[in-house]
């Protein structure tokens, strides 16, 4: 048989691993630790869920210990199993399950908290709940009064309690990261503004992230769904930014109102989600080369100093390379 030791450590080693592995505060700085650091950490928290199995299995052992059928059935498969053993066994199977369900049910009490603070605030768009991070039709099924009450005679929303549980996921996933290209979607998913997206292709995008995924495994795989406001291309000689094409259908759909939407019929909400989806795009994170937020405003301002200080350099090297050009013409032949 393995020796007890290696079988402790091993099962503590493995409840410490699922419980880090399911927390929300801690799944996804799990990904961070590796080789011995990852095995300490584990063993860490194992040793932590051990000790609460062992109280637990101390406080019903007056009433196990009576007869074991457990005991009885394995004491015949390995006849050199003692009674310590197999209540060393016990507690370690007992942290193991205890220890994935204690996470789910923290998680439980965690989202349950948020979607209250988040459902009673009167600020909705303090979590990102506007136009341009929510697609149209679940604002308007979240904003719908034909839905049933809870306890507390308050409307079941769940979209919203799913849009709560998303956000609270994307919130903690962003103190963990340490990415930061996907930090700064979030704070825009989070607080919608403006991004300003170049690609290694130099092609640009101004939009809103239409979604924002945590990652399943490694954040290097990920993509980001965007709605383009506009697009262009950045100049090959300066890299200066030149929008050229602007999507009225999209800044027409994302400049309605909640009430607006509200207002529109259920076969207008289905053309406003088609226009958006129609055009949504999906790009990596590899072949985004920058990431910037986006003032119009700003933008127009400072492009108007940015041409004339773009048509003054042109200009200069223009007149360099003209008295270049005529130093050679004026050069004397060598015969």
């Amino acid at each position: 048989m393995i020796s007890v030791t290696v079988l402790a450590l091993l099962g503590m080693a493995l409840s410490g691993y699922l419980f880090s592995s399911r927390f929300i505060f801690s799944k996804y700085r799990l990904s961070k630790y590796q080789g011995h650091h990852l095995l300490y950490k584990c063993l860490g928290i194992g040793l932590v869920v051990f000790g609460l199995s062992a109280a637990l299995f101390a406080l019903t052992w007056p009433f196990t210990s009576q007869s074991s059928l457990a005991f009885e059935f394995l004491a015949r498969a390995f006849p050199e199993m003692t009674q310590s053993q197999f209540n060393l066994y016990s507690i370690l199977l007992l942290g193991i399950i205890g220890a994935d369900m204690f996470a789910r049910l923290l998680n439980r009490v965690i989202f349950r908290s948020f979607y209250i603070l988040y459902s009673d605030s009167k600020n909705d768009a303090t979590y990102g709940s506007t136009s341009h991070s929510l697609t149209i039709n679940q604002q308007a099924s979240e904003t719908d009064p034909a839905l049933t009450n809870d306890r507390r005679g308050k409307p079941k929303r769940p979209l919203l309690k799913k849009r709560s549980d998303y956000l609270l996921d994307l919130i903690v996933y962003k103190k963990c990261t340490d990415n930061g290209y996907i930090t700064h979607v979030i704070d825009t998913f989070l607080s919608p503004s403006p991004l300003l997206l170049t690609l290694d292709t130099r092609r640009c995008y101004v939009c809103y992230p239409n979604e924002v995924k945590t990652p399943l495994d490694h954040q290097e795989d990920q993509e980001l769904s965007i709605i383009p406001l506009c697009s262009g291309y950045r100049d090959d000689k300066d890299m200066c930014l030149e929008l050229t094409t602007v999507y009225e259908d999209v800044l027409i759909e994302l400049s309605r109102t909640p009430d607006e939407y509200r207002a529109l019929s259920e076969v207008d909400r289905k053309k406003a989600v088609a226009v958006l989806e129609s055009h949504k795009i999906t790009i990596s994170y590899q072949r985004v080369v920058s990431i910037a937020s986006f003032d119009e405003s700003k933008y127009l301002n400072f492009k108007v100093h940015e041409n004339r200080r773009r048509k003054e350099i042109f200009s200069g090297r223009k007149v360099d390379e003209d008295e270049r050009d005529s130093d050679l013409i004026d050069v004397p032949s060598s015969e």
